[in-house]
């Protein structure tokens, strides 16, 4: 069967298309989760802050208000001290936390040390998924505050765009 010339410009045609949006897709997809990784970023950089503001003194009170806050805003909270011995973690008991590992090596912790913030999309031992952490220094050289949410949510909504848009 030959095809005629005005069927071979309509396939031609329906084929450039067809790659067209395939590339469309794929760079609208990395787009928006580009784009929500970078609000998730700033959201926990700025409840960070705001946790730092409020946070009590007393280290006796520290591991019981950062469980009661990190279940209040739906997040995990750690304080880890300046050595990098973690001082309270909200998804962790007070005997859980004696026993947790020295954070000074995690990325977001050394980077937030060297230039006032830390970010790390990584995969969590600990609570075996996916998560983004972002660190802040806390004031007068106490160590580092750290909020991490999982990036699952990230994900889905991605392959929710990716689903309609197909």
């Amino acid at each position: 069967m030959k095809l005629s010339f005005a069927n071979k410009l309509t396939a031609s045609y329906l084929f450039v298309v067809a790659v067209t949006l395939l590339f469309t897709g794929a760079f609208l997809s990395q787009r928006l989760k580009k784009t929500f990784l970078s609000h998730l970023e700033q959201s926990l950089a700025t409840e960070a802050k705001l946790i730092e503001q409020i946070i009590p003194s007393k280290k006796e009170d520290l591991q019981g208000w950062i469980q009661a806050e990190g279940r209040e805003m739906g997040c995990r909270i750690t304080v880890i001290g300046p050595d990098g011995v973690v001082a309270a973690d909200s998804e962790r008991t007070s005997d859980e936390v004696k026993r947790m590992d020295n954070h000074a090596e995690r990325p977001e912790v050394r980077a937030a040390l060297a230039s006032g913030m830390g970010e790390s999309t990584r995969h969590s031992a600990t609570l075996d998924e996916d998560m983004m952490y972002v660190a802040l220094p806390r004031a007068q050289g106490e160590g580092i505050i750290r909020l991490a949410l999982p990036v699952t949510d990230v994900r889905h909504r991605i392959a929710t765009f990716q689903r309609d848009f197909l």
